[in-house]
């Protein structure tokens, strides 16, 4: 009982709204769009930010696809477009750790705007067989 109100807590969070995915079904990744990193957000962020939820179930990682799009300043502001262990607070913890970082690109246009897909890994996380 305590576990299914936990559940409903964590995903009941308002920064871990999935987006469309029809819409973002062909994001291209940030690589892709020539977005480099001017500020990266620090890998100990993703031990500080891992959820107390997935602690205590015992879990030990998870990778979260997250859609984003940067303001003027080139930092992203993320969605969750999905996770492998959904309902424990990565996706949350996902958002948390992109908002502390800031990209660039060097084509000369504007940044504002570009949307591209992420993936954030915690912990030991490994795709299944």
């Amino acid at each position: 009982m305590i576990a299914v109100a936990l559940a409903i807590a964590l995903l009941s969070g308002a920064d871990a709204q999935p987006v469309d995915a029809a819409a973002d079904a062909a994001l291209p990744t940030a690589p892709s769009l020539g977005l480099q990193w001017k500020r990266i957000p620090d890998k100990f962020l993703l031990v500080k930010y891992f959820p107390a939820a997935a602690k205590t179930a015992g879990v030990t990682g998870a990778k979260v696809d997250l859609a984003c799009t940067l303001d003027a300043f080139g930092s992203p502001k993320c969605e969750v477009y999905g996770e492998t262990n959904p309902g424990l607070g990565f996706g949350d913890a996902a958002v948390s750790y992109m908002g502390k970082g800031q990209m660039v690109i060097d084509d000369g246009k504007p940044i504002a705007g570009r949307r591209f897909r992420y993936f954030v890994v915690f912990g030991d996380w490994k795709p299944k067989a």
